[in-house]
């Protein structure tokens, strides 16, 4: 392979995933990867997460302008500007992934000190409810965004765990909290309640959203949404309260039910598919993001999705369409619909589904140059000043899953675009069957400026 002038990868790597697919369309796939790493990715970038972290507070911003402000006015009410969880948990999962750890977990990269110091923040988010809330948002919009409230819970329990620590008070996941609170003294013992079992039976109620209380209340809700049409919004209403369902499930496994919430739901789903094999009557990227939410949801019940092959041939037509992109979800999720919908005919698919998947394969690499560049095309229009990536395509969004987090209108990108924006090519590998020849952009020389950064 023709050695290109590139400073952000090592070539020897492309060379040997080259070797590994083997002549003409080896060479094509690799080369395609390279192009798209010369363009994505900017020597910026690793500084620009870096200083996205407070050292006073622990925690990482979702974008410069929020760094950089105290507060913003959204519709009409005054937000302040602080780090969150989900930008933590966004920056500390992608680090890795560009090469930016010396091939750690981030859990072994950072130092005591910081560790210590991210736990204390994250730890000072939760409430007795066993959720996560910030102080710059609105608590009663927080309750009443419960995806948002779940997202943010999830993800603060695991940066909390992975970092070697527990979250102080028991979670609705079925995480045991440790009773210590972030300044690193232990809870107050409240006052023994009156009636003990009407107590525990009222905290374990508090735990999940009412609509999961049993199968009644759960057919109810079904009932109540909107699936055709509109898969994206249901789908992800699901997926971001996904842990609480699975807990919710073994709690009524212990209570002796003979049904599953999450059995209700795959059932519910596959009733409702349609012939096209999604579940809106058009295929564009708005049905393909919803693919890309529900497949997920049969992948964590370990049930393969109906009409797989349909499925997944649907979501690739779209990585080369020439529909105009909106949203960095645009590019992202029609990858990993593929990559996860593949995946799991190889593991719960039988013979059959492997050979659907291996055959599929085969087609994604020897077309890989086109779909890659189409890729790379379509992401290279939401790269920012500051060598980020921003949600929206023209300039910053500000906000993330109906929260204001930054400034809205710059040229600057931000964190959740951002990760979105690295883990798409790390779903190109997985799509391709090709995981174990990830190459990160980045090598040690900047992971050290990460970390001086970051310490300093």
């Amino acid at each position: 392979m023709e050695n290109k002038k590139y400073s952000l990868a090592d070539t020897e790597k492309f060379k040997e995933l080259a070797a590994h697919v083997g002549g003409e369309r080896g060479i094509r796939l690799s080369s395609a990867l390279a192009d798209y790493y010369e363009r994505i990715y900017s020597k910026e970038l690793p500084e620009w997460f870096a200083r996205l972290y407070d050292k006073k507070i622990g925690g990482f911003y979702f974008s410069n302008s929020a760094r950089d402000n105290d507060s913003l006015i959204y519709k009409g009410m005054t937000f302040g500007l602080l780090p969150d969880a989900d930008s933590t948990w966004q920056t500390l999962i992608t680090l890795p992934k560009l090469g930016l750890t010396f091939g750690k977990k981030y859990s072994k990269f950072l130092p005591e000190e910081t560790k210590v110091k991210i736990i204390a923040f994250l730890k000072g988010l939760q409430d007795t409810d066993g959720y996560f809330y910030h102080p710059q948002f609105d608590r009663k919009r927080n309750e009443e965004k419960i995806e948002r409230r779940s997202r943010d819970s999830s993800r603060a329990v695991a940066v909390i765990t992975a970092l070697g620590a527990l979250p102080t008070y028991d979670t609705p996941t079925g995480i045991i909290g440790d009773g210590i609170l972030a300044n690193g003294e232990r809870v107050k013992k409240p006052a023994a309640p009156s009636n003990a079992e009407e107590s525990k039976a009222e905290k374990s109620q508090a735990f999940y959203a009412p609509f999961m209380k049993d199968k009644e209340s759960f057919l109810e809700h079904l009932s109540s949404l909107k699936l055709t049409n509109n898969s994206y919004s249901t789908g992800s209403h699901f997926i971001t309260q996904q842990p609480e369902m699975v807990y919710r499930d073994k709690l009524l496994k212990k209570e002796g039910a003979d049904y599953t919430l999450y059995g209700l739901l795959t059932d519910w789903l596959t009733e409702n598919q349609l012939e096209n094999g999604i579940w809106d009557e058009k295929i564009d990227y708005g049905s393909i993001s919803g693919i890309m939410k529900i497949c997920r949801l049969y992948s964590a019940a370990n049930v393969m999705i109906p009409r797989a092959e349909k499925t997944v041939r649907t979501a690739i037509s779209v990585i080369t369409s020439d529909e105009e992109v909106q949203s960095i979800t645009d590019i992202f999720n029609p990858w990993v619909a593929t990559n996860v919908i593949l995946s799991d005919l190889c593991k719960i698919g039988g013979e059959e589904g492997k050979k659907i998947a291996e055959c599929i394969r085969e087609e994604l690499i020897d077309n890989a140059e086109a779909l890659i560049g189409a890729t790379a095309d379509k992401l290279s229009q939401f790269k920012r000043a500051d060598g980020a990536f921003s949600y929206p395509k023209d300039a910053s969004g500000g906000w993330n899953m109906g929260m204001p987090l930054g400034i809205k209108g710059l040229d600057e990108g931000d964190i959740n675009a951002t990760h979105l924006a690295v883990f798409a090519v790390d779903n190109i590998y997985s799509a391709l069957g090709l995981e174990k020849f990830y190459i990160p952009p980045y090598g040690n020389t900047d992971a050290q400026k990460v970390l001086d950064i970051i310490t300093g």
